[in-house]
């Protein structure tokens, strides 16, 4: 068992519902959606490391010892991460 898996999962107001409206990730080519074009609020750990090119275990890192440069929404036991956060971060427009 990872360790991350033993934080405390905190209440969140993403509508989960828009997390599946589509993937962010192309299956075929596996390509990215650019983060200005993203309409979700919030994206998987895999995604947002694809994004920030890491690993997703270094997110998970970050959200267990709280020490990253951004912090995850827990929904559920599951990590996400917000969009808005992630365009900050990398400097991107909206």
């Amino acid at each position: 068992m990872s360790g991350w898996q033993g934080c405390e999962v905190e209440d969140s107001n993403i509508d989960t519902k828009d997390l599946n409206k589509h993937h962010e990730v192309d299956m075929e080519n596996n390509s990215l959606i650019p983060l200005q074009d993203e309409t979700r609020a919030a994206l998987t750990t895999k995604e947002a490391a694809g994004h920030l090119r890491m690993q997703a275990q270094t997110l998970r890192v970050w959200a267990c010892k709280d020490n990253g440069p951004i912090r995850p929404i827990r929904v559920n036991g599951r990590l996400l991460w917000s969009v808005a956060d992630l365009r900050k971060l990398l400097r991107v427009a909206q």
